[in-house]
C-alpha cells in the first residue's frame, strides 16, 4: 500500500492523480475510488473501523493507495472531544503507516518520501 499524508488541501489528491494517472475528486470525507488496477482511499483517518481488517478485505489483486490528514501538528485543542479526535487520528495514522510499503508526505504541494524505496 502507498500512503500519502499531509494537511488538509495540501495537494495529496493532486499528487495521487498525477502520480498514478487517475482522476480522483478532492473530498473532505472518507471516499473510495476503484478501477481495474487500483483502489484509492481518501481521508482514511476518518474510518472508524479496524484498519488491519479493512485493508485485508480489499485483497491483494489491486494496488492500494490511501491518503490521510495530519491533525496533531498544531495547537492542542481546548475541547476534550477535539483532543480525543486528534488522538484517534494519530492512532489511525500510525496504523496506516505500519500497513504501508511507501509513505509520502505532501505539504504545500511538495512531496517527500518518508518510508520505502
Amino acid at each position: 500500500m502507498d500512503l500519502i499524508i499531509g494537511g488538509l488541501f495540501q495537494g495529496k489528491t493532486k499528487y495521487i492523480n498525477d502520480t498514478y494517472d487517475l482522476n480522483v475528486q478532492e473530498s473532505k470525507y472518507f471516499s473510495k475510488y476503484e478501477n481495474d488496477e487500483v483502489v484509492v482511499l481518501l481521508n482514511c483517518h476518518l474510518l472508524e473501523t479496524d484498519l488491519d481488517e479493512y485493508v485485508a478485505s480489499l485483497g491483494h489483486e489491486k494496488k492500494i493507495i490511501a491518503s490521510t490528514s495530519v491533525v496533531g501538528a498544531s495547537i492542542v485543542p481546548i475541547e476534550y472531544s477535539e483532543r480525543e479526535f486528534r488522538d484517534f487520528v494519530g492512532t489511525q495514522n500510525k496504523k496506516l503507516v505500519s500497513l504501508s510499503d511507501n509513505v509520502y508526505r505532501v505539504w504545500n504541494g511538495l512531496v517527500e518520501q518518508i518510508k520505502g524505496e
